[in-house]
Formats: C-alpha cells, sequence, structure tokens
C-alpha cells in the first residue's frame, strides 16, 4: 500500500492540527465533564484531558464553521537575467578587494 492509497482512504478532518486552547482546570473528571458540557456549542468543541498528575484539564477551540484559514500571501517573483560569468567574476574581485 502506497502513501497515495492511505491518503485517499482516509480523508483527514478540516479540524486536523488546529490548535486546542486550555480553558479551566479540574482535580475531578466530574467537575471537569461538567465544564466541558457547558463549554460545548455548535462552534466550540471542548474535550477533557488528563494529566500526568491526576488532573484534569477542559481544552476546547472553534469549529471551522467559524474559522477561516489563513492563506499565505504569495511573493513576488522577479525574473531576472541570469548572471553571466564575468560579471559574476568582476563583482566578486570588487567584494574581495574590500
Amino acid at each position: 500500500m502506497t502513501t497515495d492509497e492511505t491518503t485517499e482512504s482516509k480523508p483527514k478532518d478540516p479540524m486536523y492540527g488546529k490548535a486546542w486552547a486550555v480553558s479551566s482546570r479540574h482535580t475531578s473528571f466530574a467537575d471537569a465533564d461538567q465544564a466541558r458540557e457547558k463549554l460545548v456549542t455548535e462552534t466550540t468543541l471542548a474535550k477533557v484531558q488528563r494529566m500526568f498528575n491526576d488532573t484534569f484539564v477542559v481544552k476546547t477551540r472553534a469549529t471551522s464553521l467559524t474559522t477561516t484559514p489563513r492563506k499565505a500571501k504569495a511573493k513576488a517573483k522577479t525574473k531576472e537575467k541570469p548572471e553571466a560569468k564575468t560579471e559574476k567574476k568582476k563583482r566578486i574581485g570588487k567584494q574581495r578587494q574590500r
């Protein structure tokens, strides 16, 4: 099975890789779960995560309905003629003289 086959069979969720923000910390799962239920809406996801020191963290993030992905700005490409060997040698020679 190639990587192309695996990506076609398992499309990624649009929320894949989006950051979670810590909303609150609790000492018991029951308290954390109650806080999570209050935070869940159509536009917000919430989860409870158990930490290594037996505390529970409630994390939230906005769904893709409210957030728009940032588009990278296209860099302006300048097309210049490649530098001739003689011009390059002159430029390097001037740099060496400094």
